[in-house]
């Protein structure tokens, strides 16, 4: 059985109420979610861990199985995981995402 249904999105984008990271989706058995039916998105806030478990993620269209954000994570912990589709990523999305600089020191 299936615990989530598709479209996934992990984390809200939203920097000021967290950092990279900040926002996590724990899997806790292996195929909690339909193969062709979830595509997923990891925003820059999200964290997706497979802790280990498999899992087939997708959309029947074979379209983005996996979108990934700047400053996403995808932590498999040694797990599998499958796409349906295709792998996206993007450099620099939503508030405080641009180019920054660091004083030297």
């Amino acid at each position: 059985m299936n615990a989530l249904a598709g479209p996934i999105q992990v984390g809200n984008n939203d920097v000021t109420s967290g950092f990279a990271g900040s926002d996590v989706l724990d899997l806790r058995a292996a195929n909690q979610i339909p193969d062709a039916l979830a595509a997923v998105t990891v925003t820059s806030t999200g964290r997706f861990n497979f802790n280990g478990f498999s899992e087939t993620i997708g959309q029947a269209t074979a379209q983005n199985a996996l979108s990934l954000q700047a400053g996403s994570t995808v932590d498999l912990g040694g797990g599998t995981l499958t796409l349906n589709g295709n792998l996206t990523s993007s450099a620099a999305t939503g508030p405080g995402c641009g180019p920054r600089s660091s004083p030297r020191g």
